[in-house]
């Protein structure tokens, strides 16, 4: 759910206005994408449940930026949708550079035994 749905008003106030704009819902699975890397959840990135740590999702995702822009860049805007949850297991990440003013790229994380899209990221990035 997006914080700005759910949360008050109150609490962006002092919120840095990073000159992004969030999509309302992210675009679905890519199935048009630049590159595919493959990664398999270790133990201690599970919860009690099971369920791979919200947290991976984005370490995968920033690890698929590619090494002119990771370098260069930051991260300035994240917009992430879970769908499902990854427990021990592989996933593939797709993703694909959305052109525009600011280097974005939009990610699909997919549960490699079922084909199942568990999230949705989008990563905007601006120069150090």
């Amino acid at each position: 759910m997006r914080l700005d749905r759910a949360l008050p008003d109150r609490y962006f106030e002092m919120a840095e206005d990073t000159g992004g704009e969030v999509a309302d819902g992210l675009p679905g699975a890519l199935r048009d994408f630049d590159a595919e890397a493959s990664f398999r959840t270790r133990r201690s990135e599970l919860d009690l449940n099971g369920h791979t740590n919200h947290t991976v999702y984005f370490d995968w995702v920033l690890e698929c930026a590619p090494d002119e822009i990771a370098v260069e860049s930051y991260p300035v805007l994240l917009d992430a949708e879970f769908l499902a949850s990854a427990k021990r297991e592989s996933v593939a990440v797709r993703t694909k550079k959305i052109s525009g003013s600011r280097a974005r790229y939009d990610h699909s994380v997919i549960l490699s035994a079922t084909g199942e899209e568990a999230a949705r990221i989008s990563v905007t990035w601006a120069k150090i």
